[in-house]
Formats: C-alpha cells, sequence, structure tokens
C-alpha cells in the first residue's frame, strides 16, 4: 500500500489529507494559514505542520509518504519557493515532496492540466491558466499590498477607507459606514484604522466583503467599487486567454460560490464577456486540496484521468460527511 499527502495552505487555514493508492480519503487535519506573505514563514511552517501532524494522529499513522505535494498561497517567486521548499524539505514528509502555487493546484483539480483558465476570488484573488503545453500562467496574485485585485479583502479595504474619507470630511459619509460601524461594534469611525493596523489579520478584512456586496443593489458607491474590482478581473482573463489561446474560463472560491454574492459574480461575468465576447464561462466547486493529491499521484507517475478525479470528489464527499456526522454526534 502506499500513501500520498496533499497539504493546501491558504491565507484563512492550511488542510492536510491523507490518502492512499486506492484514491481512498483516510485523514484529514487542519490548522491555521499558511499563506507566508501574510503570517510570516515561522507561523506558515507551524501550521503546515500542526495540520499534518493532525491529520497523523487521528489514524495512528506512522509510514513514510510516497509522494506529498504542497499547494501554498503566497508562492509569488522563486525567492518564495525555494524558502519554503527548504524548510519543508527538513522535515522529510515523503519520498518525493513539489511545491506548487496554490492556483496551480485549483487549476489541476479543474483542468488535469490541460488547456484552460481559472478565476479564485476568496480572501485573495488569482487569474491562471495552462496552455496547450502545459505552461502555467498566472496574473493578480501578488498578495494583500501589491495585488489581490477582485478579492474578499480588496472590496473591503476600498470600502473601509471609503468610510474614512467620509469620517474625516472628504466626501459625504457613506451609508454604508454607518452599517460597518453598527456590525464591527465600534463607537467612533477611527477606530476602523486601528482595527486594520493592528487587530485584524487579512482574513478578517475580507469577512467584511459577503456584507458589503449585500448592500451594492441598493448602495451606487458600493456597486461603483465592485464594478471596478469586476474589470481588474476581466482584464486579468483577457491577458491569461492571449497568453494561453483559451477562451474556458472557470470561475470558483469562497466569493464566487456563495449565492448571496451573486450581483458581483454577475458583474465578472458581463465584464469577461465585454472583453471575451467567446469567452465560455462556468462556475465550479474546485478544490486545490484535491488538485494536489492530483499532482502527488502523478510524482508517482501514476495515471490519472477524469474518471479517477470524479471517483476522488466522491470519495472526499462521502469523507466530509462522514465528519459531519460524527461532529453532529458529539
Amino acid at each position: 500500500m502506499k500513501y500520498y499527502l496533499a497539504v493546501d495552505g491558504g491565507g484563512s487555514k492550511t488542510l492536510a489529507l491523507i490518502t492512499n493508492d486506492s484514491l481512498e480519503i483516510l485523514s484529514l487535519g487542519n490548522s491555521g494559514p499558511s499563506n507566508y506573505q501574510s503570517v510570516g514563514i515561522e507561523e506558515a511552517i507551524k501550521n503546515i505542520e500542526d495540520a499534518i501532524l493532525k491529520a497523523k494522529k487521528s489514524i495512528n499513522f506512522n509510514y513514510v509518504f510516497t509522494s506529498a505535494c504542497f499547494s501554498l498561497a503566497g508562492i509569488n517567486s522563486g525567492v518564495d519557493y525555494k524558502r519554503m521548499l527548504k524548510r519543508i524539505a527538513e522535515k522529510h514528509y515523503a519520498s518525493k515532496i513539489k511545491i506548487v502555487h496554490d492556483g496551480e493546484a485549483a487549476l489541476h483539480a479543474t483542468t488535469l492540466g490541460k488547456k484552460g483558465i481559472i478565476v479564485i476570488l476568496g480572501t485573495g484573488s488569482l487569474v491562471a491558466g495552462y496552455d496547450e503545453k502545459g505552461n502555467y500562467y498566472r496574473i493578480c496574485d501578488w498578495g494583500h499590498i501589491l495585488g489581490d485585485e477582485g478579492s474578499a479583502y480588496r472590496i473591503s479595504i476600498k470600502v473601509l477607507s471609503l468610510i474614512l474619507k467620509g469620517y474625516d470630511g472628504r466626501i459625504p459619509m457613506p451609508i454604508i459606514g454607518y452599517e460597518i460601524a453598527k456590525l464591527i461594534k465600534i463607537k467612533s469611525f477611527d477606530e476602523i484604522a486601528s482595527y486594520v493596523y493592528t487587530d485584524w489579520k487579512v482574513k478578517d478584512i475580507a469577512k467584511l466583503a459577503s456584507f458589503i456586496i449585500g448592500r451594492a443593489e441598493k448602495d451606487r458607491q458600493i456597486y461603483e467599487i465592485l464594478r471596478e474590482e469586476a474589470d481588474e478581473i476581466s482584464e486579468g482573463v483577457k491577458v491569461i486567454s492571449e497568453k494561453t489561446k483559451s477562451k474556458d474560463v472557470y470561475l470558483t472560491g469562497g466569493i464566487v460560490n456563495t449565492i448571496k454574492n451573486k450581483i458581483y459574480i454577475d458583474l465578472i461575468k458581463e465584464m469577461i464577456t465585454s472583453k471575451l465576447p467567446d469567452a465560455k464561462i462556468k462556475i465550479v466547486k474546485m478544490s486545490s486540496l484535491l488538485g494536489a493529491v492530483v499532482i502527488a499521484y502523478k510524482m508517482d507517475e501514476l495515471n490519472f484521468d477524469e474518471k479517477s478525479l470524479k471517483l476522488l470528489k466522491r470519495n472526499y464527499r462521502d469523507f466530509q460527511k462522514g465528519l459531519s456526522i460524527i461532529s453532529w454526534y458529539h
């Protein structure tokens, strides 16, 4: 029996999944965020290790993995890759180790490495794609300071900035300001800056996005912010389409897969279609975690086709249902 490890580390959480060569899901561990651009390399490594240890302990696992794929957010350059690879390799988790950008893992879970474009909208954002030769291209994902256009974080920060402009008198106080103040229970608007700079993490700020998007239909200022961010995403799709020669676009992520964000997703579709009239847009529930499983299998030179992917997804759904039942009884 061979065993495989897949780790998905993002800005909100880290998941570690143990599978075998029959595509059975054996265990799942979770911990805090491991995007080292946001939390630092020490915290990222600690959370990765914690998630793996939890997965191992739940089934008393004492074997060496045949291969392990680490799907990580924040791997934006060769420097990032070398830093994380060095630290992860020191742990000797598997005979073969591979680190990929989480966008590539997500794309793999959707196209199995074939030509196509994926748009991930969650805490951060990403537009990425494979061309016919399997070359991987990505844009937007330069972290919450330099990039993440169209993301939950970017939308939230823009609105918080708008509120502070209202507070200091540059513009009339927007209606959303009073609603946000009530939501986060502050007495004065200047407390927003204190929370953003000292108390809140990136994921905490991003959590405001769905509340904000829900106000867009009746608030023109919010609607225009969403339109600007949707335009940024559509421009990214256009660039990746030119690089990959693909017009198959898959939308996914926390924002996309939440029904109450429909007005924003419709804007994104509209913007993409305006720049790529022939685009075939499909909303999918993707898992970069399962993409990491696929890559781990391929590292062992195992054949992995559409049938295998369906089996993996079904096994993972069944496993999650089992966890839900256990949680309910406890």
